[in-house]
């Protein structure tokens, strides 16, 4: 005990002068990791072109692309929404597993609707009068041509203008948003709010899939106070990519690096749908406390309101709706709205035919992922809104 206490002692006497000797050492170490990663930056940045200067935070930039892309623009209110006047020939997915959409055609006007027909020229104005659909990328048409779309085929059964005000990602509150901008205008005969299912759960958040947006918190007595305007959009602040990518984001090396490992998902989207300030059983109430501002919004303007919900492939496949699923459409008729549950449709293609016959609805990927709906599955949800229409 006596020598391992002396020994200690030795070493704790010496520990400067061993100090002294490891310094340089490590030193070097330390200049040889830094020089080595300021060659694998430069390299990194030369290979892909992307300005040795640039002091951008690829994280952020990442993130921002969820709210600034290819169909998508910022908007201070809704948070994203569709680019106006455009016109896009293949959906802007390039995963490999995709099927093919190089022919799919993406049309808008100076609305930011989008068209029926990619030969409908883009600059002109919506009718007044027509039917007014507002949903998520569902209602919008992800994988599909202008023509494909529910809102077109809508237009074609009942031979009446139908106007697109949808986009992807969107919540009930987006869609309100969106509603009470364009509704004064247009004057539509009526509003369509079609939202997928789980759309009920994306009042939840603050900010969904990348981007910021509007959204409403419950009051005490009973009402709805609009928060987070306008929308901010994505920082490098620690508080919206996280503590390591506030200060690693910057490299492009890093930010490469991950994107061939495949952990972009981890890197760029730590955060991605992390931002919530609502339970999903105060998401639902806040769906069901904006029903009543869409009566007031279509009773202010004289025109009729109708709620269709509209279902992804899982949801039908499990046999059994989700919780929120049923409470939304409970919520709906309680308000008075008339509604139409596209549910029983669907089940019906199903039971009958089978569940090759049902993935007919939807787009297939090649590794076997089911996406939004085809051309059949949008048939299918307009004639069963157009019959419910006529039976009036």
């Amino acid at each position: 005990m006596s020598s391992l206490r002396q020994r200690m002692k030795d070493v704790t006497t010496d520990l400067p002068g061993l100090l002294r000797q490891i310094a340089p050492s490590a030193a070097m170490v330390t200049v040889a990791i830094l020089v080595s990663f300021l060659f694998a930056e430069i390299a990194a940045r030369a290979i892909n072109n992307v300005p040795l200067l640039s002091a951008s935070n690829w994280v952020t930039e990442a993130l921002e692309a969820g709210t600034e892309n290819l169909t998508s623009v910022y908007d201070s209110e809704l948070g994203w929404k569709a680019r106006k006047d455009m016109r896009r020939v293949g959906d802007s997915a390039n995963h490999p597993a995709a099927p093919d959409f190089s022919k799919v055609t993406v049309t808008t006007n100076s609305q930011s609707l989008r068209m029926n027909s990619a030969s409908t020229p883009i600059r002109e104005e919506a009718p007044k009068g027509a039917i007014f659909a507002v949903g998520d990328s569902f209602t919008w048409g992800s994988e599909v041509s202008d023509h494909e779309t529910y809102s077109a085929h809508l237009e074609s059964i009942l031979n009446r203008p139908v106007l697109n005000a949808a986009y992807g990602g969107w919540g009930l509150d987006q869609m309100y948003l969106r509603s009470k901008e364009l509704v004064p205008d247009l004057k539509p005969s009526l509003i369509i709010l079609s939202p997928l299912s789980d759309d009920h759960l994306r009042n939840a958040f603050r900010r969904y899939g990348r981007a910021f947006k509007g959204y409403y918190d419950l009051t005490a007595d009973g009402g709805l106070e609009l928060k987070g305007l306008p929308v901010p959009r994505n920082s490098a602040a620690a508080r919206d990519v996280g503590t390591l990518q506030s200060v690693l984001g910057h490299s492009y090396f890093i930010f490469w690096a991950m994107q061939i490992l495949g952990q972009q998902e981890m890197w760029v989207n730590r955060n991605l749908l992390t931002d919530q300030v609502h339970s999903f059983e105060e998401s639902v109430e806040i769906s069901c406390r904006l029903f009543p501002k869409f009566q007031d919004l279509a009773a202010e303007h004289g025109t009729d309101l109708l709620y269709v919900q509209i279902y992804g492939s899982t949801e039908l496949l499990q046999g059994e709706q989700h919780w929120y699923s049923t409470q939304g459409m409970e919520c709906a008729r309680k308000a008075g709205i008339k509604s139409i549950d596209t549910y029983d449709a669907f089940m019906a293609v199903l039971e009958q035919e089978g569940k090759e016959a049902l993935l007919t609805h939807y787009s297939v990927w090649k590794d076997g992922r089911v996406g939004h709906m085809s051309s059949k599955g949008n048939r299918l949800v307009a004639s069963t809104i157009a019959d419910a229409l006529k039976a009036e």
